[in-house]
């Protein structure tokens, strides 16, 4: 038995003693706190208060009904809905936009109805 120890103990430190086996040992817990603060940092620049435009070239949201104040969707804050606003042209909204009134604008052609793209700017 003390034999199997003896091998026990020879085969643990020629492992454990290793450069590579420590430097494995350390960088586990490194990537993990990476990882996770990767993933609270995107998390944290998810959230943008800010309204979004919209340049609508083909009418179609020309008559927008207004939800009521506690619907409960596109919640950006706590109890606020996200705010959208119409622009009549592009160079409204790039302004806007510069100026930091909007975060996003969106811009609907006139082919909507068929090919049902818009573009994101």
């Amino acid at each position: 038995m003390k034999k199997i120890w003896k091998a026990a103990l020879f085969e643990f430190q020629r492992n454990v003693f290793k450069k590579s086996f420590i430097l494995l040992l350390i960088s586990v817990p490194i990537f993990i706190s990476f990882s996770i603060g990767v993933g609270v940092f995107i998390e944290s620049t998810e959230d943008n208060p800010l309204p979004v435009g919209y340049v609508d070239k083909t009418g179609v949201f020309r008559d927008v009904v207004k939800l009521p104040e506690n619907t409960k969707i596109g919640i950006v804050e706590k109890n606020k809905p996200l705010e959208f606003i119409s622009y009549s042209n592009e160079t409204g909204a790039s302004t806007a936009l510069a100026a930091g009134r909007i975060q996003v604008f969106y811009i609907i052609p006139t082919d909507y109805p068929q090919t049902r793209r818009i573009e994101q700017v």
